[in-house]
């Protein structure tokens, strides 16, 4: 996904979309074996900025985009049935559980206390919902062409003429977003198998970091030709979400909670 999303973005800025992604993979490659505390401490100022951007792009475009947004609605114009929507939303919130194993290795030594956890949950749910009501209104009013739009943030500045320098800081701020985002993932995954690697094949901490890094980029590479859509579209709802619930989901909201009860109550946490 960084690396399709790092194309799509800096090809609307004219650079092809191979340069673009592969740029954004050597990026988050050279992050990861240099500079991944950077990315961790600047992270913070990286989700501050884009979510100052979300409420300027709303300020800026619900008036604008109210009326086409309220036609939509009211027409109820419904593109799946109530079923298939809450089957949805559950594979979507297993989406956001499936990315919890990178999200746990890379807060080691951030949240220190069950108080940062909570405080953590409360102001991401809050962030991430409100962001997100103010895209689905903008969207709202680009459907149906909305279902079919890979970036659909860039269209939405386009129209509701936020001007090219807008554009430019946003398409800054998303590709900061990602690569931070990718290094967060790769972080995790480096973390959970380099002793293995290094174990395994009697190599060193820096060639077993380079070894994981280099295959999942060149898969990277081989899936994110078929664009944000297809990923989100297949990738996203086979991996993180069908796979999801078995596996992480229902441990995760289930199995978990029980399991600390048992442990806190035995006297072992």
């Amino acid at each position: 996904m960084s690396y399709a999303s790092g194309g799509a973005l800096l090809e609307t800025l004219g650079i092809p979309f191979f340069i673009g992604g592969l740029t954004t993979v050597v990026v988050v490659v050279a992050l990861l074996l240099f500079g991944e505390a950077l990315v961790r401490h600047a992270s913070t100022a990286i989700t501050v900025a884009l979510v100052l951007m979300v409420l300027a792009i709303g300020v800026k475009g619900v008036g604008p985009s109210w009326p086409a947004t309220h036609e939509y609605i009211a027409d109820r114009t419904m593109n799946a049935s109530y079923g298939t929507v809450i089957l949805n939303i559950v594979l979507y919130i297993a989406i956001f559980c499936s990315f919890i194993d990178s999200g746990m290795a890379t807060s080691k030594g951030v949240i220190k206390s069950k108080r940062d956890s909570l405080v953590t949950a409360v102001l991401g749910s809050v962030l991430v919902g409100g962001c997100t009501m103010i895209m689905n209104t903008l969207f709202a009013s680009q459907m149906p062409g909305a279902l079919t739009d890979s970036l659909p943030v860039v269209t939405a500045l386009k129209r509701i003429g936020m001007g090219t320098h807008f554009h430019l800081i946003y398409v800054t701020l998303a590709m900061l977003a990602v690569l931070s985002t990718g290094v967060g993932f790769m972080c995790g995954t480096v973390a959970r198998y380099e002793g293995v690697v290094s174990s395994k094949l009697k190599v060193g901490s820096v060639a077993s970091r380079f070894l994981i890094i280099a295959f999942f980029m060149v898969i990277a590479i081989a899936l994110g030709q078929f664009g944000i859509l297809a990923i989100v579209n297949w990738g996203y709802k086979i991996f993180l979400s069908y796979m999801g619930v078995p596996v992480i989901y229902i441990p995760f909201m289930f199995i978990l909670p029980y399991w600390v009860h048992k442990k806190y109550k035995a006297g072992q946490l």
